[in-house]
């Protein structure tokens, strides 16, 4: 239903995102990653809720600065989530990827905090979202052009197949792929075992005359379309490259980039639920920074070089 305030059902999505835990614990936690205690903390308060997780900041009496994010019961199972951001963010550091670094994590609620948590330093600089609508647009440009450079740092990473990256000791172990790799992929099969029924998208509600959806009309839905999607891979032997899995940030927007005074890109954040996928599902224009109305750059359109005519 849609209360006063406009909110659709903000009962239910209070209690997806009630999330119950220890203060003093997450501060313990927190603290000790960087061999300190409680006692060495200066301020704890909440940076942001987002749609899967709420972010708190711990500064220390010298000013260190540590966030710590604790994901929802909705962003479910949370323990996979945990892992995968984890192992995502290290992942595309080697690679050179300018990611905060994370200290610590839990993917289970036996922990002093309570709940799963992931801590890491918090990321320097100031968020894009603070300057770009001021910023001239030479400024602007040269943005874009060091955010194309660290996309092609993520596509250059090899990766075995497609999917969300997770340590292996953190994996059951019936998710576990008989591989050398450190890191592994987990399949959409884990709908079958945890999916629940709930809403659809706003805008496909209509469909489902307002109820919720039953996950097994989902897992239906998936097992027709595996049935026609080798018809829909690209098949020619000069467009292969388009299958290679490949890892995108699943947000970026101006507020998960941070940038220093001099407008050098010092962090991406927020890469809960980044999974790789092949090329041509990936490629595109992120929407924060589309031309809208520009068909070119929504059909990628290679842009050429203009050939200048000049009449004396």
């Amino acid at each position: 239903m849609v209360n006063v305030s406009g909110r659709y059902n903000e009962a239910l999505r209070l209690k997806e995102r009630y999330l119950p835990f220890n203060v003093i614990g997450l501060q313990e936690v927190a603290t000790k990653a960087v061999n300190k205690t409680s006692k060495d903390v200066a301020v704890f308060r909440k940076l942001a809720e987002g749609g899967f997780s709420r972010t708190f900041v711990i500064t220390m009496k010298y000013g260190m600065e540590i966030i710590a994010r604790l994901p929802y019961p909705v962003a479910f199972p949370s323990s996979l989530a945990v892992t995968s951001e984890v192992a995502t963010l290290r992942l595309v550091k080697l690679y050179g990827v300018p990611v905060p670094n994370v200290l610590d994590y839990s993917t289970t609620k036996e922990n002093p905090a309570g709940a799963e948590y992931i801590t890491m330093y918090k990321a320097q600089g100031h968020e894009l979202g603070d300057r770009w609508f001021s910023l001239p647009d030479l400024d602007r440009a040269k943005i874009i052009g060091r955010l194309s450079k660290i996309e092609q740092n993520l596509f250059s990473i090899p990766l075995p197949a497609s999917g969300s990256i997770f340590y292996r000791k953190d994996l059951a172990p019936q998710f576990q792929l008989k591989s050398s790799l450190e890191l592994n992929f987990v399949s959409g099969s884990l709908l079958s075992m945890h999916a629940q029924p709930r809403f659809p998208a706003r805008e496909y509600r209509e469909f489902t005359n307002y109820q919720k959806s039953d996950p097994a009309e989902h897992i239906e839905s998936l097992q027709k379309y595996l049935k026609i999607a080798p018809y829909l891979l690209p098949t020619s032997a000069e467009d292969q490259y388009l299958l290679k899995p490949t890892l995108r940030h699943p947000d970026l927007n101006h507020r998960n980039i941070f940038v220093d005074s001099g407008l050098q890109i010092s962090s991406l954040t927020d890469w809960q639920h980044c999974s790789a996928a092949p090329l041509f599902l990936q490629a595109g224009v992120p929407g924060d920074f589309a031309n809208f109305g520009d068909e070119d750059s929504v059909q990628l359109k290679k842009p050429e070089r203009c050939q200048e005519t000049h009449h004396f």
